[in-house]
């Protein structure tokens, strides 16, 4: 073992109060220099360092309950429709039964960013996609060199790899600064752009190979695409 297999949620959490019930619990980022990246050649992803601000992120993935909230109240409609995760409810949308504690998934990324936007709105502070290195940043939890959120150790019990579909937003174990899903679930888009389409990270469900859950890997897909293994979570300055 390289390290600690684990750290104590509690710590380094903080949970931002701001925008009072319309945003999901945060957890804020310190600034600093992180090491990312990782030498496989498999990550796509080579080492750096990179000098962040600190930053706020979701300490959970996106609910299909909050993406129809969503979807009602601005007068979207979603780029897959019918949609597996959502019901229309007169001229509105709600959770398909069973599904409003699942991470949406479905959307492209272009819809990720409306919703921000709208949130945005909605909360009065800025609601964004988080960049990879923010993300990378911050499912390590400060653990430098940890292949997982959690440190080192077996992903049984602590990631939502190779399953039928995924689990409730939140279900997995909190790392070392309270982030849950970073881990499988669904893939989480990303802001910015790299070679041949636009990021997403922390593997999905539906990955066999556990080390598709590893922080440092990076998955890139079309700007366009809309999967059942892709949805996201926020972040906030």
């Amino acid at each position: 073992m390289k390290g600690p297999a684990w750290l104590p949620a509690a710590a380094g959490l903080l949970l931002a109060a701001c925008g009072g019930s319309d945003l999901p619990p945060l957890v804020r980022i310190p600034g600093g220099t992180h090491d990312l990246g990782s030498r496989d050649p498999a990550a796509r992803n080579p080492p750096h360092r990179a000098a962040l601000s600190a930053f706020s992120i979701a300490a959970r993935e996106t609910t299909v309950a909050e993406f129809a909230r969503y979807l009602d109240e601005s007068g979207a409609t979603p780029v897959m429709d019918p949609h597996p995760d959502l019901v229309r409810r007169g001229r509105g949308w709600a959770p398909a039964p069973g599904r409003a504690g699942r991470p949406i998934a479905c959307v492209t990324r272009a819809e990720a960013g409306a919703y921000c936007a709208w949130l945005s709105s909605k909360a009065g502070v800025p609601v964004r996609l988080p960049t990879e290195d923010e993300w990378e940043a911050a499912a390590r939890g400060g653990l430098r060199g940890a292949p997982w959120p959690w440190g080192w150790g077996d992903p049984a019990g602590r990631a939502v790899l190779n399953r039928t579909g995924p689990a409730n937003a939140g279900s997995t174990p909190a790392g070392p600064r309270g982030l849950r899903d970073m881990a499988g679930n669904v893939f989480e888009w990303c802001a910015g752009e790299v070679p041949d389409g636009v990021p997403a990270r922390g593997g999905a469900w539906s990955e066999r190979d556990p080390a598709m859950g590893t922080v440092a890997r990076r998955f890139v897909f079309r700007g366009d695409y809309c999967g059942a293994d892709t949805g996201f979570r926020v972040a906030a300055d």
